[in-house]
């Protein structure tokens, strides 16, 4: 299922991606400790994934609440992110404002480079998470976060940048729809995000409005 008109590193990391996608939100059960010496590339350019010793599963639900928060993100439906973790997550913040619950979502879930996704949390005196505690993390979420993380480390190496989000859609629609749960149609949140982006983009130019907060660490 590999993307044909990726090669190179892109090409892998969009296998690995693709793989992961799979586990998590088609099966619920996956490797979870992709560090750079679990993966071989074969003679015949084929990834193989190794050392299974490390693996993680979780319940239904938690599952369709990654699905649902997958296809959230890949069409940048900020308030339904906000939303979805609202209602359906372990993680708690001082202020959860909308800004917020989407930004860590990103850093969390995604391997997409933003502002808090790179800052260094050891730097306790400009830490975000001084200015808006985690009051409650996510357990079950833990060695999702793990994945990503390692994902979006290799990445960094190797000069690659790309959305595991992205790549991830296709499979939480899919999984969505045999749950019987609704999904939102490709077209509109594909127009959603057009429209977010420039609005964001337009808002970001000005400094004002959600645009000169969001996905900032501040």
């Amino acid at each position: 299922r590999s993307d044909p008109r990726c090669g190179g590193w892109d090409g892998v990391f969009h296998t690995m991606h693709l793989a992961w996608g799979a586990m998590l939100l088609r099966h619920g059960h996956f490797h979870c400790d992709p560090h750079p010496g679990n993966f071989i590339l074969r003679a015949d350019g084929k990834l193989a994934i190794l050392d299974w010793g490390q693996t993680h599963s979780f319940a239904p639900p938690f599952r369709r609440h990654l699905c649902r928060l997958v296809v959230h993100m890949a069409g940048e439906h900020h308030e339904a992110i906000a939303a979805e973790v609202r209602e359906h997550s372990q993680v708690k913040l001082e202020r959860p404002t909308t800004e917020a619950l989407s930004a860590l979502c990103f850093a969390y879930f995604d391997t997409r480079a933003t502002p808090l996704a790179e800052c260094n949390l050891l730097d306790l005196s400009n830490s975000p998470f001084l200015k808006n505690k985690i009051v409650r993390n996510t357990r079950e979420g833990f060695n999702v976060i793990r994945c990503v993380f390692l994902f979006r480390g290799m990445m960094a190496a190797c000069g690659v940048e790309g959305s595991a989000v992205e790549v991830w859609e296709s499979d939480a629609r899919r999984a969505l729809a045999e749950a019987n749960e609704p999904v939102p149609s490709l077209l509109a949140s594909r127009t959603r995000r057009a429209a977010t982006r420039a609005w964001l983009t337009a808002q970001r130019a000005l400094n004002v409005g959600a645009g000169g907060r969001l996905n900032t660490p501040e």
